[in-house]
């Protein structure tokens, strides 16, 4: 996918990465511009959420999930949005 760096301006195609941030199973995917390097963080995850987002991509392969998926999806970005906090990644 192709995207533009908010600092250089400059298009290049998004490779994402994955980085432990802890030894307690604390990950951050990211991706850098080649460019600046300018470091974006697409999401922080822990077990928890990434049990979460297993079960929101199942709930979205059935009919009748929409509605749980949808609640499950705003557990993830709640969980999300408060580990980016904690390690300083808002």
């Amino acid at each position: 996918m192709k995207v533009s760096c908010d600092d250089c301006l400059k298009e290049f195609e998004m490779q994402p990465k994955e980085h432990p941030l802890n030894n307690a199973g604390i990950e951050e995917t990211y991706f850098k511009c080649p460019h600046c390097s300018k470091h974006y963080t697409v999401i922080v995850t822990d077990y928890e959420t990434r049990k979460m987002i297993r079960k929101h991509k199942k709930l979205r392969k059935t009919p009748d999930g929409t509605e749980e998926a949808d609640e499950v999806q705003r557990q993830i970005m709640t969980k999300v949005d408060a580990l980016k906090k904690t390690y300083g990644l808002a």
